[in-house]
């Protein structure tokens, strides 16, 4: 058999269009060779692009990784390299693989699979794929060529509580990835697909999708080519976190959000103005010894109409620029509510219509209508509404520019709430999702500004088609902080979200930010206690509440649920370095911050069917509690291999097993792997404070090693040198802990962790005794808590780079 070695590394000394050029006149003259072959027996070598593409006739494949291909069909021969929403980096990565040609068809074999194609012409099951890890052949289903939104699309229209009645049942094996949101949902409901399936593979079309190069702010049709086809294939096994890194590969990271985002939020729907934020709410955070790191300014800040007003009301916010700054002398971050409509009488709309040449259109919907007149608590008048166009340059640049007086005042990012007003991106939903497209604008304008925020949005289709799947969610992780909208306040719905955030990150998504305590409804105090327990341990914390009337901070509540609540926000506070470090690897790797059970240990039935617990980042397994207390005062846990110790309580179980452990109201059902050592602020820290003591808790029972991520938390210097990562390794049999240090570059040796405690947790009776650097510590500097079965002691900063 004839076969070649292809390496898919960087094009060197060939232009693309001269490397494109050169592959299509080769496929030519390898199409009549194996013409002439009488089987693959005959077989001829497909020449390989230095770019890992391979050309044969119509057809052409990249291996992007031995688990990831790329597939296209071009009957004109005319194949496209433009970046998509998905495929945003295609280039291979130097995979081995080998190919041959014959009789009309191209093979191609690399590690993980088998695959086969006509080249000449199209089959509608092609490519056929055979998966090396199981033997099994399999080919893609290709979407069809039109597309229609179901009825329920346009939600306001078709009662936007049934939206979720149209979506379609998940494919056999898969494992479920994402909703563009929860709105309205009261229980669980179905999921569109993710990338990861029981089934070892996936396929995602891409074929209908706009095209997106880097530096456009305008999505680009693709040409009229009937017949094209372009599509991903993933193979993985049971190696899902090498999928999800594939797709990191094609798809990009994950940004490393302000270390700020991994505090506590505060949001509620209500009119506060500037006093309130200063002399009433931050003073309450204080006297309960909670922090808080982050502010939602809701949709009343806004003039001359609450809903789309695009100015400061003056009556709530007289001095806007004196309020952002008091802000950030707290240590506050400040996001502000934004819907894509202006009203014809507001002020600044002269200025918008004039950057687009005067093309904005007027709303004409009952949703438009209704929302718009929503505003109208200020008072005056309610002329028409106008909307944008995204697709278009000019649209685009003014719905950006009014951003521009609110960010001179100090405002740190954005949450778009809706696509809703009619404003949409003038592509049919077949080939673009809204939510997206918008949350890449955003995105690049925070770049362009050295800021790390990106976008609070839903992600993955539009208002006008909610259950859309095209193309998608893919992408999204780029740019969005996934707002999961208006959810009602019941123990079905908090269940469904913890499915729902680990769910999430098999599309790439590492930053699902729920409603805290749910959006519409007030809420019983023991099922507000369990939602800000799971809120907790959660890659983002906000709580939001639709008014006044529903309670969504601790001290509404009386006694003991207030003191659970606000237990569970301090423990929040503390756990920012290990979050932080959690969204670091999540940036690296692709492997989001809270993850399924299956990512671990996809050979274990359990990690499939215990749904409502998740790893966040390396060490933790975290199983809320998702049941009133009539249902059981026990939690239902699976526990995989090895010791598993409780964060707070210091008991351990040994895996694998399942246990039904007891949740009494103040239980945080978490538990750290045996030999990991999770770090958090010594108390309860402002998040953007980077130089606060950290105290490392190591859990006993096992040798192992952890990792601390650490750098400034806000500048762009993590893209560079400026930050350090800390090993934290755990002799169990020696007793020894050992913590080193390294600086990525010059940039980043400012920013070594100052750990000046360590917490053993897990420990049976008080030690003997406790040395550092071989040094006694005297018994005074060190006690047991027998309670919590944890040895404590305290250490000197600058030792921390050393055995102890």
């Amino acid at each position: 058999m004839g076969a070649t070695r292809g390496s898919a590394g960087e094009q060197r000394g060939m232009s693309r269009r001269r490397a494109l050029a050169s592959a299509g006149a080769a496929s030519l003259g390898v199409a009549g060779a194996a013409a002439a072959g009488a089987g693959m027996g005959a077989a001829t070598a497909a020449p390989v692009d230095p770019a890992g593409m391979v050309t044969a006739d119509r057809v052409r494949l990249t291996v992007i990784t031995p688990g990831l291909i790329r597939y296209e069909y071009s009957p004109a021969r005319r194949f496209e390299d433009r970046p998509t929403l998905l495929a945003h980096h295609r280039r291979a990565r130097s995979p081995r693989f080998r190919t041959r040609t014959a009789a009309g068809t191209l093979e191609l074999e690399t590690d993980h699979l088998v695959l086969r194609c006509a080249t000449g012409r199209f089959v509608s099951d092609d490519p056929q794929i055979t998966l090396k890890h199981s033997g099994a052949q399999v080919h893609p289903t290709w979407l069809p060529d039109t597309y229609t939104p179901a009825p329920a699309g346009i939600a306001f229209a078709a009662n936007l509580e049934n939206w979720t009645s149209s979506i379609p049942p998940l494919p056999h094996g898969n494992l479920g990835g994402w909703l563009r949101c929860l709105d309205s949902v009261r229980a669980e409901t179905s999921l569109q697909p993710g990338l990861l399936s029981r089934a070892g593979w996936h396929f995602i079309d891409d074929t209908h999708s706009v095209l997106v190069p880097d530096d456009a702010d305008t999505p680009v049709r693709r040409p009229r080519r009937p017949g094209y086809r372009d599509g991903y294939i993933f193979v993985y096994g049971t190696d899902f976190r090498q999928a999800l890194a594939d797709l990191r590969t094609l798809s990009g990271a994950v940004p490393l959000l302000p270390r700020q985002a991994f505090g506590n939020w505060f949001s509620r729907y209500a009119a506060y103005d500037e006093h309130f934020y200063r002399d009433d709410l931050l003073p309450q955070y204080r006297r309960a010894g909670v922090p808080l790191d982050v502010l939602i300014v809701d949709t009343d800040f806004k003039a001359p109409n609450t809903w789309n007003g695009w100015n400061w009301n003056r009556k709530l916010f007289a001095r806007p620029r004196r309020f952002l700054t008091w802000a950030h002398q707290q240590n506050l971050a400040v996001g502000l509510n934004i819907h894509p409509s202006i009203s014809g009488d507001d002020a600044r709309y002269p200025e918008a219509a004039r950057t687009t040449g005067g093309t904005l259109r007027a709303a004409l919907t009952p949703a438009a209508r209704y929302f718009s007149a929503l505003g109208r608590r200020i008072g005056g008048t309610l002329g028409p509404t106008f909307v944008w166009d995204l697709a278009e340059r000019t649209h685009l640049r003014s719905f950006m520019a009014l951003h521009d007086s609110f960010e001179a005042d100090g405002v740190d990012f954005w949450w778009l709430d809706w696509i809703i007003d009619e404003s949409l991106v003038g592509i049919p939903r077949a080939e673009i999702a809204d939510d997206v497209w918008l949350a890449r604008a955003y995105g690049r304008r925070r770049r362009a500004q050295t800021n790390r925020w990106v976008l609070l949005a839903r992600n993955g289709a539009s208002y006008w088609d909610m259950v859309g799947t095209r193309p998608g969610p893919w992408g999204g992780h780029r740019h969005t902080i996934h707002f999961t909208g208006d959810t009602y306040s019941t123990w079905e719905t908090l269940a469904f979200e913890v499915a729902f955030t680990h769910a999430e990150g098999n599309i790439g998504m590492s930053y699902v930010s729920h409603d805290i305590g749910g959006f519409k409804g007030d809420t019983d105090p023991e099922r507000y206690v369990r939602w800000m327990q799971f809120g907790a341990f959660s890659p983002i914390m906000r709580i939001h509440s639709q008014n006044l009337q529903t309670r969504r901070l601790p001290w509404e509540f009386a006694e003991p649920h207030r003191s659970a609540a606000t237990t569970a926000m301090r423990l929040r506070s503390r756990l920012v370095p290990y979050l932080y470090t959690a969204a670091r690897i999540s940036h690296d790797t692709g492997l989001p911050m809270a993850h399924g059970m299956y990512l671990t240990w996809p050979h274990r039935r359990e990690a499939y069917d215990f749904r409502h617990q998740y790893m966040l980042g390396e060490d933790l397994l975290v199983a809320p509690v998702v049941r009133p207390a009539a249902a059981g005062t026990t939690k239902r846990i699976w526990f995989p291999e090895g010791r598993w110790v409780h964060l707070t309580g210091g008991e351990s179980v040994q895996g694998p097993a399942i246990g039904d452990i007891p949740v009494h109201l103040a239980d945080i059902p978490v538990y750290g792997r045996a030999g990991a050592t999770v770090v958090m602020a010594d108390r309860p820290r402002p998040a953007a404070d980077p130089a606060a003591p950290l105290t490392a808790r190591v859990f006993t029972g096992a040798s192992g090693s952890s990792r601390l991520y650490h750098d400034d938390g806000h500048s762009d210097e993590h893209r560079d040198d400026g930050y350090t990562w800390t090993r934290i390794d755990w002799d169990d049999g020696a007793q020894a802990l050992s913590i080193h240090t390294t600086a990525a570059g010059p940039a980043g040796a400012q920013w070594h962790p100052r750990i000046t405690q360590i917490e053993l947790v897990g420990v049976d009776g008080a030690p003997k005794g406790v040395s550092v650097n071989g040094v006694h510590v005297p018994d005074a500097r060190w006690r047991y808590r027998q309670e919590t079965r944890t040895a404590v002691a305290g250490i000197a900063a600058e030792t921390a780079d050393r055995s102890l």
